[in-house]
């Protein structure tokens, strides 16, 4: 029994030496199996070779509050401050995500200003968190996100083109460039929008709809509202309620 109970201790320590920086990083890209003790007690050690690594991963524990750590900005913006300057991976998107999160003015603008830098060099994530601070009113430049969504539309990633959409929409309804729009219109018939076809509608029938809109049509937005409706898109049930074309049926009590 002494044997046995010390062969797994053995094996416990064993298993604890041999965790290395590359280990924590698949295990917070994909599996999240990892204990908080071995995780910390790795990256706070002076024992492994690579700091920019390991900044590189502190910053993301501590900015997502992965492990049970307590989610700490300050603390994650000491470990990502160094890696700036060498440009280290996607440390512009990982900076740019949490101080456009922040409600600090200066870290706010500092955070908007590296994920467009990101976003330009075809980071699609900083892209999706820049559109996401112009969807809830935090980010005003549509024209520069229009030009960087132009450019990256047709990457493959199905919510970009989307995006691209709403996006060029409100751009060129302001600029009344209707050649412009059926052009964005083309683009997007391109794009196999499956599995979001609901909201693709709903974009086309945006783009028929708005009373200012160069293409205004009502045929044809109600045509691509009913689509949408149909292909399970709930603002679209909603708005065709408020039409009155689709019976607003009683809640049951």
């Amino acid at each position: 029994m002494k044997l046995i109970m010390l062969f797994f201790i053995f094996f416990s320590f064993s298993l604890k030496a041999e965790l290395t920086l590359e280990d924590v990083e698949v295990d917070i890209f994909r599996e999240g199996k990892l204990k908080q003790d071995d995780v910390m007690d790795l990256l706070l050690s002076d024992s492994h070779e690579d700091e920019n690594l390991s900044n590189y991963l502190l910053s993301l524990v501590y900015g997502y509050g992965l492990y049970g750590v307590e989610k700490n900005i300050e603390k994650s913006e000491s470990y990502f401050l160094p890696l700036l300057d060498l440009k280290y991976r996607d440390i512009f998107f990982v900076a740019g995500t949490f101080w456009s999160n922040s409600s600090n003015p200066e870290k706010f603008k500092k955070g908007v200003v590296l994920l467009e830098r990101a976003a330009e060099e075809g980071d699609l994530d900083a892209l999706y968190n820049l559109y996401s601070l112009y969807d809830h009113g935090r980010y005003s430049n549509k024209n520069k996100l229009g030009d960087i969504l132009a450019r990256n539309y047709n990457k493959g990633s199905k919510e970009i083109a989307l995006q691209y959409g709403k996006v060029m929409m409100d751009v060129l309804i302001e600029k009344q460039d209707k050649i412009r729009m059926l052009k964005v219109l083309d683009n997007l018939s391109r794009i196999s929008f499956k599995g979001h076809e609901g909201e693709y509608y709903y974009v086309l029938a945006g783009f028929y709809g708005y009373s200012n809109t160069p293409l205004y049509d009502e045929e044809k937005r109600d045509y691509y509202l009913m689509l949408s409706y149909e292909n399970g898109y709930d603002a679209a049930e909603k708005l065709l309620k408020g039409m009155g074309m689709l019976p607003i049926l009683p809640v049951d009590k």
